[in-house]
């Protein structure tokens, strides 16, 4: 096969021919083309190298992160919070005491106090209300405001102190309206006995309200309820686990005002040089904790003494 026959009859060969060579391209502008192209080729490399060397970086930055956090994590789960105090030791009274305690001690939840034979403890919750341990006591702190007493008696002065205290027992639930009330357990009763304000004990899925001269018991038997004196013998346990009453610096009026919440008696004024002394501020201080003999030693550096008649404590002037 002749090899120019195929060429002869391409109209596109044919066309070839008549044009005939295209002019070669100039020199100058061949570089200036092949410069441009090179230089194009150059700032996409660079791009795409600075591309790159980010991710590479970023890549690094957040795999040191998460390596920090992995390192430091185990170091916080085994540094323990503090855990605040449910209450605060008072004082420690009585011939033997609490084995273990001292006052200014801080007790935690769910500490157990066990006052043995001739032990006694006055407590100061972290919610604000006062707590005397009778000696033969048992009790489980299980909040500030939620205390267990599996036996003997505890005293609660929580009068303006803020929320209200709750005492559980095998028996029956004892809560609180800003009051001051004891509560003693026995082999199978348990006995409430308010001195003011009111206190709900719940016994059996009812509540039982209970106020100032109230003392109700509760067992397998019911709910009984009777009148209870606010003062007199049956408190003394109470007067002997107080914490010491500071003294000096107090006006007589916070004197005779806490001389009444101990001994739950109304103080009454019988002469007007009783009245014009309540402002007069008390210095020094007493050896004996008991309200009836401060009150003694007290009154008597203001011309004063007390007279008690039943439930109420008068304040008079001393006659010789």
């Amino acid at each position: 096969m002749d090899d120019e026959t195929p060429l002869a009859d391409d109209p596109i060969g044919r066309l070839v021919r008549l044009v005939g060579p295209r002019p070669g391209v100039a020199a100058e502008r061949e570089r200036r083309v092949k410069a441009a192209v090179r230089a194009a080729w150059r700032g996409e490399v660079r791009r795409r190298s600075r591309r790159r060397a980010l991710w590479a970086v970023g890549a690094l930055a957040a795999a040191a992160a998460l390596a920090l956090t992995i390192g430091r994590a185990p170091r916080e789960r085994l540094t323990p919070r503090p855990v605040p105090p449910v209450a605060t030791v008072a004082t420690v009274a009585a011939a033997v005491g609490v084995a273990g305690l001292a006052a200014g001690d801080a007790v935690s939840r769910d500490a157990t106090l066990d006052t043995g034979e001739d032990g006694s403890v006055a407590l100061r919750l972290a919610g604000g209300a006062a707590v005397r341990l009778d000696a033969r006591t048992r009790l489980v702190l299980r909040s500030p405001s939620a205390l267990e007493l599996a036996g003997g008696a505890l005293y609660v002065d929580s009068g303006g102190a803020g929320g209200a205290v709750e005492i559980r027992t095998a028996f029956g639930v004892a809560r609180d309206v800003g009051t001051r009330f004891e509560v003693r357990v026995g082999a199978a009763s348990v006995r409430l006995r308010v001195r003011e304000g009111e206190v709900l004990l719940e016994h059996g899925g009812t509540a039982h309200a209970a106020g100032a001269g109230v003392e109700l018991e509760a067992g397998d038997g019911g709910v009984t309820r009777r009148d209870a004196s606010p003062y007199g013998a049956h408190w003394d346990w109470a007067l002997a686990a107080a914490p010491p009453y500071e003294l000096d610096g107090r006006t007589l009026a916070e004197i005779l005002d806490w001389a009444a919440r101990e001994t739950g008696r109304e103080v009454r004024l019988g002469d007007p040089a009783a009245r014009a002394a309540l402002g007069e501020v008390f210095a020094g201080t007493l050896a004996s904790p008991r309200p009836a003999e401060v009150l003694d030693g007290v009154l008597a550096t203001f011309g004063l003494r007390a007279r008690v008649d039943g439930g109420t404590l008068w304040v008079e002037p001393f006659v010789p």
